[in-house]
């Protein structure tokens, strides 16, 4: 399996980490993006240590990942300092998984400028009170500051994924809710963070389905925020919700994407719900394009 192609954990149609790991041993998918979707299992980290540690595996660690007992929403920008600071801790507790994983990133999204709740997330918030999205943007460059600073000691990158601004979320067509859906959003992110070891986790889905709702140019998007981007988030949709959907050889996203590839890129599959020979099939086109 090509080393820079990893496989979401939402990918997979148990939501048993234990079964998803049997599985990928048994067909040889041996790079797995540890994040969405599945369930909690207090006594699987050691087992994940063991699993890297004998070189049967290697993991990315992504936002949500591993799930707590108790669900709440990861929100670095809550303007409830209880969540904002449980939030942080979340992410720390994930830095120090990183380490033991040997997981060289640790990536997480962006903010919500409202009280988000666990039924909010991927429907309709545009009845939603937001908070002022200045206040909820200083919040979460504080935060990223904290876990950047943490994340340095285990040698080990921060990359803020962008949001995804379907049209149903515009507020008198604007964008009042999400923090990082545009490259200017990001970048100007990035910079007031400050920190060398923070980048951005570039997903394909969310970018195609804010350009639809605020109509700019993935081009100049992808000119723009090329410097920071060190992983990419591979999935489909028809630019009106993030359904994460299987990709294709004539997916939108192959021809501008060339035009930023590096060799240091590292590429997730994050479509859901697959057999395992399907799978198997869309790693071998990211591979084949790239």
């Amino acid at each position: 399996m090509d080393k820079k192609i990893y496989v979401s954990t939402g990918a997979f149609l148990t939501r048993d980490l234990r079964m998803i790991l049997k599985e990928c041993a048994e067909n040889k998918i041996s790079n797995i993006e540890l994040g969405v979707a599945v369930y909690y299992d207090a006594l699987i980290l050691s087992d994940l240590s063991y699993l890297v540690d004998s070189g049967q595996f290697n993991f990315l660690v992504h936002n949500y990942f591993p799930p707590p007992e108790v669900p709440f929403v990861l929100n670095l920008a809550s303007v409830d300092s209880s969540m904002s600071e449980r939030s942080r801790i979340f992410c720390k507790d994930a830095i120090r998984l990183c380490a033991k994983l040997k997981s060289p990133y640790y990536s997480v999204h962006t903010g919500y400028c409202f009280n988000a709740l666990v039924e909010h997330l991927g429907n309709d918030l545009s009845g939603i009170k937001p908070v002022r999205m200045e206040e909820a943007e200083a919040i979460f460059i504080e935060s990223m500051k904290i876990i950047a600073d943490y994340a340095k000691l285990y040698n080990i990158i921060v990359l803020i994924e962008n949001n995804v601004l379907a049209p149903f979320n515009l507020i008198e067509g604007e964008n009042k809710l999400l923090l990082g859906v545009t490259a200017d959003d990001l970048i100007h992110i990035v910079h007031k963070i400050g920190r060398e070891n923070v980048g951005i986790l570039l997903d394909v889905g969310h970018l195609y389905i804010s350009s639809k709702s605020l109509k700019f140019s993935i081009e100049k998007f992808l000119d723009a925020c090329k410097p920071f981007i060190k992983c990419i988030h591979f999935s489909e949709n028809d630019g009106s919700k993030d359904t994460n959907n299987i990709i294709k050889k004539d997916s939108w996203f192959w021809k501008p994407l060339k035009k930023i590839i590096t060799d240091k890129l590292v590429f997730v599959l994050e479509a859901y719900n697959l057999p395992i020979k399907v799978i198997q099939q869309q790693i071998s086109l990211i591979s084949s394009v790239f």
